[in-house]
Protein backbone atom coordinates (compact mmCIF):
# COMPACT_ATOMS: atom_id res chain seq x y z
CA UNK A 1 0.00 0.00 0.00
CA UNK A 2 2.09 3.08 -1.05
CA UNK A 3 0.62 6.67 0.39
CA UNK A 4 1.31 10.08 -1.35
CA UNK A 5 1.32 13.11 0.46
CA UNK A 6 1.96 16.29 -1.14
CA UNK A 7 4.90 18.29 0.59
CA UNK A 8 2.80 21.75 0.28
CA UNK A 9 0.63 19.79 2.42
CA UNK A 10 2.74 18.93 5.19
CA UNK A 11 4.79 21.06 7.48
CA UNK A 12 8.39 19.74 7.35
CA UNK A 13 9.67 19.59 11.46
CA UNK A 14 13.19 20.72 10.23
CA UNK A 15 15.60 20.11 7.18
CA UNK A 16 19.09 18.96 7.42
CA UNK A 17 21.35 17.69 5.20
CA UNK A 18 20.07 14.29 5.49
CA UNK A 19 16.70 15.38 4.60
CA UNK A 20 13.87 15.58 6.42
CA UNK A 21 13.33 14.87 10.68
CA UNK A 22 11.00 15.10 13.26
CA UNK A 23 12.45 17.97 15.69
CA UNK A 24 11.24 15.67 18.69
CA UNK A 25 13.11 12.49 17.33
CA UNK A 26 16.16 13.49 15.48
CA UNK A 27 17.69 11.41 13.37
CA UNK A 28 14.89 9.78 11.79
CA UNK A 29 14.30 10.91 8.24
CA UNK A 30 11.57 11.04 5.95
CA UNK A 31 8.79 11.64 8.47
CA UNK A 32 6.79 14.78 8.52
CA UNK A 33 3.03 15.85 10.12
CA UNK A 34 0.37 16.35 7.25
CA UNK A 35 -0.77 20.54 7.89
CA UNK A 36 -4.04 19.32 8.50
CA UNK A 37 -3.78 17.14 11.08
CA UNK A 38 -2.31 20.36 12.17
CA UNK A 39 -4.90 22.72 11.52
CA UNK A 40 -7.12 20.31 13.65
CA UNK A 41 -4.64 20.16 16.59
CA UNK A 42 -5.01 24.08 16.55
CA UNK A 43 -8.40 24.32 16.24
CA UNK A 44 -9.48 22.06 19.09
CA UNK A 45 -6.89 23.87 20.85
CA UNK A 46 -8.63 27.40 20.50
CA UNK A 47 -12.37 25.54 21.27
CA UNK A 48 -10.99 24.08 24.25
CA UNK A 49 -9.72 27.60 25.44
CA UNK A 50 -13.24 29.23 24.07
CA UNK A 51 -15.02 26.60 26.02
CA UNK A 52 -12.92 27.68 29.25
CA UNK A 53 -13.82 30.82 28.78
CA UNK A 54 -17.26 30.05 28.62
CA UNK A 55 -17.16 28.26 32.07
CA UNK A 56 -15.58 30.84 33.60
CA UNK A 57 -17.78 33.31 32.79
CA UNK A 58 -20.68 30.70 33.72
CA UNK A 59 -18.72 30.16 36.82
CA UNK A 60 -18.59 34.13 37.52
CA UNK A 61 -22.28 34.47 37.19
CA UNK A 62 -22.95 31.65 39.61
CA UNK A 63 -20.77 32.88 42.13
CA UNK A 64 -22.58 36.16 41.95
CA UNK A 65 -26.09 34.52 42.22
CA UNK A 66 -24.85 32.56 45.13
CA UNK A 67 -23.18 35.57 46.52
CA UNK A 68 -27.03 37.50 46.24
CA UNK A 69 -28.51 34.56 47.62
CA UNK A 70 -26.28 35.07 50.60
CA UNK A 71 -27.43 38.29 50.98
CA UNK A 72 -30.81 37.75 51.22
CA UNK A 73 -30.27 35.01 53.69
CA UNK A 74 -28.43 37.14 56.24
CA UNK A 75 -31.21 39.32 55.73
CA UNK A 76 -33.87 36.88 56.48
CA UNK A 77 -31.50 36.02 59.44
CA UNK A 78 -31.30 39.37 60.58
CA UNK A 79 -35.05 39.69 60.40
CA UNK A 80 -35.72 36.34 62.04
CA UNK A 81 -33.10 37.04 64.94
CA UNK A 82 -35.46 40.66 65.32
CA UNK A 83 -38.76 38.79 65.71
CA UNK A 84 -37.23 36.51 67.99
CA UNK A 85 -35.41 39.01 70.55
CA UNK A 86 -39.80 41.02 69.85
CA UNK A 87 -40.76 37.52 71.21
CA UNK A 88 -38.53 37.39 74.10
CA UNK A 89 -40.25 40.75 74.70
CA UNK A 90 -43.56 39.87 74.91
CA UNK A 91 -42.49 36.49 76.77
CA UNK A 92 -41.02 38.51 79.60
CA UNK A 93 -44.16 40.80 79.81
CA UNK A 94 -46.63 38.20 80.07
CA UNK A 95 -44.25 36.73 82.72
CA UNK A 96 -44.31 40.12 84.66
CA UNK A 97 -47.67 40.47 84.27
CA UNK A 98 -48.42 36.90 85.78
CA UNK A 99 -45.86 37.70 88.79
CA UNK A 100 -48.31 41.01 89.52
CA UNK A 101 -51.28 38.55 89.22
CA UNK A 102 -50.52 36.29 91.13
CA UNK A 103 -49.32 38.94 93.94
CA UNK A 104 -52.34 40.49 93.93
Amino acid sequence: MEARVRLSDCEISGVDSFGLRRADQPGRTGLFRPRQSLIEAETEQIVSEEQIEVETEQIKAETEQIGAETEQIKAETEQIGAETEQIRAETEQIGVLALARNSS
